[in-house]
């Protein structure tokens, strides 16, 4: 995998430039082609892998709206668009099926890899309108509309979050609290 491959790479730089230097002023010189956020998940996918999660508690904000008007989530004007939502600390993909948007966690449970269509992913998830199923494309894991395993090695399917929207208006909001079974 390329980004278990530059993790092993920014790690050798960091220790190279950390042994050589002797310095700690010098480490700001090093410079990881991965963005932090990447860098961080992809050290904790092994470890989380191996952890059971709970369900999200605490404070967490009760939703997120979003419009369809906006350019970030201008895809979903279009069936089978898909666009990331941040609502707290849940990270969402959600997607345009028909007159309705689904909202589903954004990682699979799989290697908790990343299935957004965000600018850093380069193998965001595929949305199937005929069968409306999510496909995973980093281990070909299949989710159904209500965020079920199809097939494919995810352990779990993805959680689905309940949406109220209005396809007139292209305004829609994301709820947490309530969230579909």
């Amino acid at each position: 995998m390329v980004r278990c491959r530059l993790v092993a790479v920014c790690l050798a730089q960091a220790q190279s430039a950390r042994s050589f230097s002797g310095r700690e002023n010098q480490m700001a010189e090093f410079k990881c082609p991965l963005s932090r956020r990447m860098f961080l998940m992809a050290m904790a996918a092994p470890i989380a892998a191996s952890c059971e999660f709970a369900t999200i508690k605490g404070e967490v904000e009760d939703g997120a709206v979003f419009d369809l008007n906006d350019p970030e989530f201008e895809a979903l004007q279009a069936e089978g668009g898909m666009a990331c939502l941040s609502v707290g600390v849940v990270e969402l993909i959600l997607v345009r099926s028909g007159d309705e948007v689904i909202a589903f966690d954004r990682f699979c449970p799989h290697n908790l890899l990343d299935m957004g269509p965000c600018a850093e992913n380069p193998l965001p998830a595929v949305w199937d309108a005929q069968t409306k199923q999510l496909t995973c494309r980093w281990h070909t894991t299949v989710f159904d509309e209500d965020g079920d395993v199809v097939e494919g090695p995810s352990p779990s399917g993805i959680q689905r979050y309940l949406v109220n929207f209005d396809s007139a208006s292209g305004l829609g909001e994301v709820l947490l609290e309530g969230m579909a079974e």
